[in-house]
């Protein structure tokens, strides 16, 4: 039905809003799984802490280059092309898993 006959002059019914959002947290174990299931291969585990920590989408990780990461001022850049809402931004390298073991010097 679209109109409802209970009030008068067949007015439209309103729909409630459904609660459709996810809840895109990690339980408390699951990140030690994760690294642990990458354990063997450290690039995959490299990737996984990357994710972690900065909250990057699945494409922008995958077109991310070395001349992306802006070392000295510890940030990340987004490329526009590759972000979601075409717009750059930067990402700040805040956790220490992410920050190189040796200081880049360029």
């Amino acid at each position: 039905m679209d109109k409802t006959p209970f009030l008068g002059r067949s007015r439209g019914i309103r729909m409630l809003r459904e609660n459709n959002h996810r809840h895109r947290r990690l339980q408390s174990d699951e990140e030690a799984r994760l690294r642990g299931a990458a354990a063997g291969d450290p690039l995959m585990r490299a990737r996984i802490i990357v994710a972690l920590d900065t909250g990057m989408r699945r494409g922008e990780m995958l077109l991310l280059r070395n001349n992306h990461v802006l070392w000295q001022e510890r940030l990340i850049r987004v490329l526009a092309p590759n972000a979601k809402n075409r717009k750059e931004r930067r990402i700040p390298i805040s956790t220490q898993r992410l920050s190189p073991a040796v200081p880049v010097t360029r």
